[in-house]
Protein backbone atom coordinates (compact mmCIF):
# COMPACT_ATOMS: atom_id res chain seq x y z
CA UNK A 1 0.00 0.00 0.00
CA UNK A 2 1.66 2.97 -1.15
CA UNK A 3 2.09 5.55 1.78
CA UNK A 4 0.81 9.66 1.11
CA UNK A 5 1.84 12.77 2.20
CA UNK A 6 -0.07 15.58 3.27
CA UNK A 7 0.68 18.55 0.87
CA UNK A 8 0.35 22.15 2.07
CA UNK A 9 -3.53 22.23 2.44
CA UNK A 10 -3.74 19.51 4.78
CA UNK A 11 -5.02 17.63 2.00
CA UNK A 12 -3.03 13.86 0.94
CA UNK A 13 -1.56 14.48 -2.16
CA UNK A 14 -3.54 12.67 -4.92
CA UNK A 15 -6.64 13.74 -3.33
CA UNK A 16 -9.71 14.78 -4.51
CA UNK A 17 -10.86 18.58 -5.69
CA UNK A 18 -10.81 21.01 -3.50
CA UNK A 19 -14.70 21.18 -3.29
CA UNK A 20 -15.30 17.78 -2.73
CA UNK A 21 -12.79 17.07 -0.19
CA UNK A 22 -14.73 20.37 2.12
CA UNK A 23 -17.94 18.08 1.32
CA UNK A 24 -16.58 15.27 2.54
CA UNK A 25 -15.24 16.96 5.29
CA UNK A 26 -18.35 17.98 6.73
CA UNK A 27 -20.26 15.25 6.10
CA UNK A 28 -17.50 13.10 8.06
CA UNK A 29 -18.20 15.78 10.86
CA UNK A 30 -21.49 15.39 10.79
CA UNK A 31 -21.63 11.32 10.99
CA UNK A 32 -18.79 12.19 13.68
CA UNK A 33 -21.49 13.41 15.75
CA UNK A 34 -24.09 10.80 15.19
CA UNK A 35 -24.29 8.10 12.50
CA UNK A 36 -27.07 8.94 9.47
CA UNK A 37 -30.16 6.71 8.73
CA UNK A 38 -30.44 7.55 5.28
CA UNK A 39 -28.54 9.94 2.33
CA UNK A 40 -31.36 12.76 2.86
CA UNK A 41 -30.76 13.38 6.75
CA UNK A 42 -26.61 13.48 5.56
CA UNK A 43 -28.03 16.26 2.55
CA UNK A 44 -30.79 18.17 5.02
CA UNK A 45 -27.68 17.70 7.85
CA UNK A 46 -25.22 19.42 5.49
CA UNK A 47 -27.61 21.78 4.31
CA UNK A 48 -28.58 22.96 7.69
CA UNK A 49 -24.58 22.78 9.05
CA UNK A 50 -23.51 24.95 5.63
CA UNK A 51 -26.87 27.12 5.76
CA UNK A 52 -27.84 25.74 1.77
CA UNK A 53 -31.66 25.70 0.88
CA UNK A 54 -33.81 25.76 -2.10
CA UNK A 55 -31.88 25.74 -5.60
CA UNK A 56 -28.25 25.73 -3.78
CA UNK A 57 -29.52 22.72 -1.63
CA UNK A 58 -27.97 19.23 -1.50
CA UNK A 59 -30.55 16.40 -2.71
CA UNK A 60 -29.62 12.64 -1.48
CA UNK A 61 -28.28 12.10 -5.51
CA UNK A 62 -25.45 14.53 -4.76
CA UNK A 63 -24.88 12.90 -1.64
CA UNK A 64 -24.93 9.51 -2.91
CA UNK A 65 -21.82 10.74 -5.95
CA UNK A 66 -20.20 12.00 -3.36
CA UNK A 67 -20.25 8.88 -0.88
CA UNK A 68 -19.07 6.81 -4.47
CA UNK A 69 -16.12 8.98 -4.54
CA UNK A 70 -15.08 9.20 -1.25
CA UNK A 71 -15.27 5.51 -0.92
CA UNK A 72 -13.53 5.37 -4.22
CA UNK A 73 -10.32 7.58 -2.77
CA UNK A 74 -10.61 6.61 1.08
CA UNK A 75 -7.25 5.98 1.01
CA UNK A 76 -6.52 9.72 0.16
CA UNK A 77 -9.18 11.11 2.13
CA UNK A 78 -7.92 9.17 5.08
CA UNK A 79 -11.78 8.15 6.03
CA UNK A 80 -14.38 5.79 4.51
CA UNK A 81 -18.44 5.69 4.95
CA UNK A 82 -19.61 2.10 6.17
CA UNK A 83 -23.17 1.05 4.79
CA UNK A 84 -25.19 -0.90 7.09
CA UNK A 85 -28.29 -2.79 6.31
CA UNK A 86 -29.28 -4.91 8.22
CA UNK A 87 -32.55 -6.42 10.80
CA UNK A 88 -31.34 -4.75 13.71
CA UNK A 89 -30.02 -1.57 12.95
CA UNK A 90 -32.07 2.10 11.49
CA UNK A 91 -28.32 3.05 10.66
CA UNK A 92 -27.28 3.13 7.03
CA UNK A 93 -24.07 5.18 7.34
CA UNK A 94 -21.42 5.39 9.78
CA UNK A 95 -17.78 6.95 9.38
CA UNK A 96 -14.48 4.56 9.57
CA UNK A 97 -11.15 6.42 9.43
CA UNK A 98 -8.54 5.10 7.90
CA UNK A 99 -4.86 5.49 8.98
CA UNK A 100 -2.15 6.01 6.47
CA UNK A 101 -1.13 2.72 6.98
CA UNK A 102 -4.47 1.11 5.94
CA UNK A 103 -5.27 0.63 9.68
CA UNK A 104 -9.09 1.32 10.29
CA UNK A 105 -11.04 2.84 13.79
CA UNK A 106 -14.57 3.30 14.07
CA UNK A 107 -16.42 4.18 17.26
CA UNK A 108 -16.77 0.83 19.81
CA UNK A 109 -20.34 1.81 20.21
CA UNK A 110 -21.43 1.55 16.83
CA UNK A 111 -19.81 -2.28 16.58
CA UNK A 112 -23.25 -3.85 16.05
CA UNK A 113 -24.00 -1.78 13.16
CA UNK A 114 -20.21 -2.53 12.09
CA UNK A 115 -21.31 -5.58 12.89
CA UNK A 116 -24.36 -5.83 10.17
CA UNK A 117 -22.63 -3.86 7.82
CA UNK A 118 -20.15 -6.62 7.11
CA UNK A 119 -22.97 -9.11 6.92
CA UNK A 120 -24.23 -6.75 4.24
CA UNK A 121 -20.91 -6.77 1.99
CA UNK A 122 -20.54 -11.04 2.76
CA UNK A 123 -23.90 -11.52 1.34
CA UNK A 124 -23.19 -9.52 -1.76
CA UNK A 125 -20.07 -11.29 -2.22
CA UNK A 126 -21.65 -14.56 -1.63
CA UNK A 127 -24.62 -13.39 -4.20
CA UNK A 128 -21.80 -12.08 -6.87
CA UNK A 129 -19.53 -14.71 -6.74
CA UNK A 130 -22.14 -17.53 -6.90
CA UNK A 131 -23.19 -15.52 -10.36
CA UNK A 132 -20.09 -15.26 -11.36
CA UNK A 133 -19.33 -19.01 -11.20
CA UNK A 134 -22.72 -19.64 -13.50
CA UNK A 135 -21.16 -17.44 -15.87
CA UNK A 136 -17.93 -19.22 -15.82
CA UNK A 137 -19.59 -22.43 -16.27
CA UNK A 138 -21.31 -21.30 -19.55
CA UNK A 139 -17.92 -19.37 -20.25
CA UNK A 140 -16.70 -22.44 -20.93
CA UNK A 141 -18.38 -24.43 -23.71
CA UNK A 142 -17.08 -20.61 -25.64
CA UNK A 143 -13.41 -21.23 -25.04
CA UNK A 144 -12.04 -21.75 -27.89
CA UNK A 145 -8.89 -24.43 -26.56
CA UNK A 146 -8.95 -26.88 -24.17
CA UNK A 147 -5.64 -24.65 -21.95
CA UNK A 148 -8.65 -22.17 -21.93
CA UNK A 149 -11.42 -24.27 -20.76
CA UNK A 150 -9.09 -25.87 -18.31
CA UNK A 151 -8.06 -22.11 -16.86
CA UNK A 152 -12.44 -21.11 -16.50
CA UNK A 153 -12.87 -24.18 -14.89
CA UNK A 154 -10.12 -23.76 -12.28
CA UNK A 155 -11.16 -19.83 -11.76
CA UNK A 156 -14.62 -21.21 -11.36
CA UNK A 157 -13.15 -23.60 -8.91
CA UNK A 158 -11.14 -20.48 -6.97
CA UNK A 159 -14.51 -18.55 -6.82
CA UNK A 160 -16.77 -21.11 -5.56
CA UNK A 161 -14.28 -21.55 -3.07
CA UNK A 162 -14.13 -17.43 -2.38
CA UNK A 163 -18.30 -18.57 -2.22
CA UNK A 164 -18.02 -21.19 0.39
CA UNK A 165 -15.89 -18.79 2.58
CA UNK A 166 -18.35 -16.16 2.19
CA UNK A 167 -21.47 -18.08 3.38
CA UNK A 168 -18.96 -19.36 6.33
CA UNK A 169 -18.35 -16.10 7.59
CA UNK A 170 -22.03 -14.84 7.80
CA UNK A 171 -23.47 -17.71 9.48
CA UNK A 172 -20.52 -17.27 12.02
CA UNK A 173 -21.35 -13.35 11.90
CA UNK A 174 -25.22 -13.92 11.87
CA UNK A 175 -24.70 -15.98 15.08
CA UNK A 176 -23.02 -13.50 16.51
CA UNK A 177 -25.33 -10.48 15.84
CA UNK A 178 -28.38 -12.52 17.48
CA UNK A 179 -26.15 -13.28 20.12
CA UNK A 180 -25.27 -9.74 20.95
CA UNK A 181 -29.02 -8.65 20.18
Amino acid sequence: MPTTRRNGQGRRSGSPPTQTFALIKVIENILCERPAGTQQEIADRVNAKLGFDGESAFKPGDIAAVLHYWRKHSEDIGSTVHYVKGKHSETRYFLILKDRDGSTYFDPGRRSDFNEGQLTNLQRVGTYMANAADMADAAVTYMPTPALRLRVEELKGDILYVASKAKALIERLEAQIAEAA
